[in-house]
C-alpha cells in the first residue's frame, strides 16, 4: 500500500474535525452559502442504476466517496432519478456521507409522489440526519418497467417548500435547509417572467438558497443576480456550471433538454475542441478545481446529462428542478454548483 500524500492527509483531517463538529447539520450548509468571503464548490452526484455492489454502482461509490474526502467540496447533491430515469433513492447514497465532511444535500422531486409519500419522506430525512433538501417538480417520466409510468405531481415545487418548512419547524432537532432551483436562461419575455415570478414564490414558500439551470451566458447569469438585487433579495443562489463535451453540446443545441441552450457559436467551438487530438479535454479541465470535479462525476455516473429529459414533458415556463430567506445576507455570486447533468 503506497504512503498518503499531503493531500490525503488533509482531507483526512478535515474529514475527523467536521465529523467531531456535527458539521452535517442544517446549519452547517447554511452557514457556507451565507459567507460572502467563501467559495462554494458543490458536486451533484446521480446515484447508479442498481445496487451500489454492482460495477457502476461501486463506481459511483467511489467517485463520491473520493470527493466527500476532498477539502475544496462545500457540498455533495444527490439527485432523485433525474431525467425520469429510476435510480438508487437519493438517500440511500447521501446518508453514507453524513458526518464524511461536505454538506450533502439531497434533491426531492415531486412527480412520483403524493403529498402522503412526500410528508413521510420529510420524516425520514429529518430521521436519518438528512437536513438539506432541494425541492422540485421533477422531469417527467423516460422510461418504466414494462411501460412509461404514470406521473403523479400532487403537489409542486412550490408546495413542496412550504410543506416542509412547516416539517422542519415542527421537529425538535431542528429544521431543514431548503434550495429551490431557477432559470436564467430562458430567451423570451414570455417564458423568463413567469420564472422569475416563480422563483419569488418559491422564497415566500421558504426557500434557503437558489441553484440556477446550466447554462451558457453570462449576461443572463447577471441578470438574474440583477433582478434578485433589485427585489431586495440577499438570497445565496448557486450558478451551475456544466462541463460540455461533444455528445451533450449536441443534445443541448437540438433542444433534448429543455432549458438547456447551446448556441451555434458554442456548438462550433465545442465541435472544434473536440476535433483535437486530446478530444477537448485540456481545454475541459482547465480550471483544476470546478472542471476536473465535474469531470470525474460525469465519468463515475457514465456520461448520461443528467436532465436528459422526454420530449413528452409537460409544456412549462420554468424547469423543473428546482432559497435562506430573501433577508439572508449572503454573496450571490460566490458559490458553484459542478454537475454531472
Amino acid at each position: 500500500m503506497s504512503e498518503p500524500t499531503e493531500r490525503d492527509r488533509a482531507a483526512g483531517e478535515l474529514t475527523a474535525r467536521d465529523r467531531a463538529a456535527g458539521e452535517p447539520s442544517a446549519e452547517g450548509l447554511a452557514a457556507r452559502l451565507a459567507d460572502p468571503a467563501a467559495f462554494v464548490l458543490i458536486v451533484e452526484l446521480a446515484p447508479p442504476r442498481g445496487t451500489t455492489a454492482d460495477p457502476k454502482g461501486c463506481s459511483s461509490l467511489a467517485c463520491a466517496r473520493e470527493l466527500a474526502s476532498d477539502a475544496r467540496i462545500g457540498a455533495l447533491s444527490v439527485t432523485d432519478s433525474a431525467g425520469g430515469h429510476p435510480t438508487i433513492a437519493p438517500e440511500a447514497l447521501a446518508e453514507e456521507f453524513v458526518g464524511a465532511g461536505p454538506a450533502v444535500i439531497v434533491h426531492v422531486a415531486c412527480r412520483d409522489r403524493s403529498r402522503s409519500a412526500l410528508q413521510s419522506l420529510g420524516w425520514e430525512l429529518l430521521n436519518r440526519g438528512l437536513r438539506n433538501a432541494l425541492a422540485v417538480s421533477g422531469d417527467y417520466p423516460a422510461e418504466g418497467y414494462a411501460g412509461l409510468p404514470r406521473p403523479v405531481f400532487d403537489l409542486d415545487s412550490v408546495a413542496l417548500l412550504a410543506m416542509y418548512r412547516e416539517q422542519g419547524g415542527a421537529a425538535v432537532e431542528g429544521g431543514f435547509t431548503l434550495g429551490a432551483a431557477v432559470n436564467p436562461y430562458k430567451r423570451h419575455e414570455r417564458e423568463l417572467v413567469p420564472q422569475y415570478l416563480k422563483t419569488e414564490a418559491k422564497l415566500r414558500a421558504g426557500a434557503d438558497f437558489l441553484i440556477s439551470q446550466a447554462g451558457y451566458d453570462a449576461r443572463k447569469a447577471d441578470e438574474l443576480v440583477r433582478y434578485l438585487r433589485l427585489r431586495g433579495s440577499t438570497v445565496p443562489v448557486v450558478a451551475n456550471a456544466y462541463i460540455l463535451s461533444r455528445t451533450v453540446a449536441r443534445l443541448f443545441h437540438a433542444g433534448a433538454v429543455p432549458g438547456c441552450i447551446v448556441s451555434d457559436e458554442l456548438l462550433a467551438l465545442v465541435e472544434r475542441r473536440a476535433g483535437a487530438p486530446d478530444k477537448g479535454r485540456r481545454s475541459r479541465s482547465r480550471s483544476p478545481g470546478a472542471s476536473a470535479t465535474a469531470a470525474s462525476t460525469c465519468r463515475a455516473t457514465g456520461g448520461r446529462p443528467r436532465s436528459g429529459r422526454s420530449s413528452r414533458r409537460r409544456p412549462a415556463s420554468g424547469p423543473t428542478t428546482g432559497g435562506p430567506s430573501p433577508g439572508r445576507s449572503a454573496s450571490p455570486s460566490r458559490a458553484l454548483s459542478t454537475t454531472s447533468r
